[in-house]
């Protein structure tokens, strides 16, 4: 069985050496010692959220403290490609649609009020949401003993992502021309989650050269078909993520999920 993850501050972190002692308290302390009930002699690791890791030993309980002995450190690389979810707000299971992709390995989820979405981030509650959304992540991530946690970016709306989009596209797109065969080395790919694609994502070009790939989800009521279009002009491509239609809480995880499979053999470059 794997070890239980805790979550430390980079800063913490960034001194230890192996043998050197650690005290895991605030939060993270009180569930380690008093929700998991962790004893002396128990190992655990801990992440900074940014791919460090280190393994110890305890050696004290003390309250809501846990001290504990450093016997291994690692530095993780990033995964590749980068994988981005631009994600339509729902009414329901949005918590539930971040723990998985969490779980699934995404790395960054930027929140989108799209056409259709049920649900409405007002300006004065958007940061609250973001951050009940960045606090989900958080809890998966250790769930998932993960050394990365994934950045919940700030809601957008049509006419920014749209920009983003053109900026992250390659030019040939951008102009309206077809799709290259292959995409550079570097570059990055914005995809479509869309029923009604012909181009299954299986069979996409260009996802082994890709620094980052985006996905962008539709809401409980799907993508607009101007959305559609207005994406697709800017250089976004419609991919199919299989033969049945999915929920908007599940199809962010099947995209991770399969984008993870399909570039499996990069990890770790």
């Amino acid at each position: 069985m794997s070890l239980p993850v805790f979550l430390a501050p980079p800063q913490d972190l960034a001194a230890l050496r192996i043998g050197s002692t650690y005290v895991l308290a605030g939060p993270e302390g009180h569930h380690a010692a008093v929700v998991q009930r962790l004893r002396v002699g128990e190992e655990l690791e801990i992440v900074d959220g940014a791919g460090h890791r280190l393994s110890g030993v305890i050696t004290q309980v003390a309250g809501r403290e846990v001290r504990i002995e450093i016997s291994a450190l690692h530095r993780e690389d990033p995964a590749r490609p980068r994988i981005t979810i631009v994600q339509g707000l729902i009414k329901g299971g949005g918590d539930e649609a971040i723990a998985a992709m969490t779980e699934a390995g995404v790395d960054e989820i930027i929140p989108w009020q799209a056409q259709r979405s049920i649900a409405r981030w007002q300006a004065s509650k958007a940061e609250r949401a973001r951050l009940k959304w960045q606090t989900t992540a958080r809890e998966a991530t250790k769930q998932a003993r993960r050394a990365y946690v994934p950045q919940v970016r700030d809601v957008v709306q049509n006419q920014r992502l749209t920009q983003a989009i053109r900026g992250a596209t390659p030019a040939k797109a951008q102009s309206g021309l077809a799709q290259p065969a292959g995409t550079q080395s570097g570059e990055k790919l914005v995809l479509i989650a869309h029923e009604g694609s012909a181009d299954a994502l299986t069979h996409i070009a260009g996802l082994q050269n890709a620094a980052e790939v985006w996905c962008i989800i539709g809401p409980e009521g799907g993508i607009s078909d101007a959305e559609l279009e207005q994406f697709t002009a800017a250089g976004a491509r419609p991919v199919s993520l299989g033969p049945h239609v999915l929920r908007a809480r599940n199809a962010g995880l099947v995209a991770t999920s399969l984008l993870r499979a399909l570039t499996a053999d990069r990890e770790g470059q």
